[in-house]
């Protein structure tokens, strides 16, 4: 597991777009295509939250094959 620093202009833009994306999945993928990264929506939501201190106001998409139904 490493370690990896985002930089100044990643964290603005993951600030900045926390809230467009209906759940991290979503959301690291755009990240990644954009940035030509491999990050994991579980990175995304750890930056976010632990680092940033910022709140989601989506779902995490961990329930959302089971509300499918």
């Amino acid at each position: 597991m490493g370690n990896r620093r985002y930089t100044q202009k990643q964290i603005k833009w993951m600030s900045e777009n926390v809230n467009n994306y209906k759940n991290y999945k979503e959301m690291a993928n755009a990240f990644n295509k954009k940035f030509n990264e491999n990050r994991t929506d579980q990175a995304m939501s750890n930056t976010l939250v632990k680092r940033l201190k910022i709140k989601k106001s989506f779902n995490s998409g961990q329930f959302s094959e089971t509300l499918k139904k």
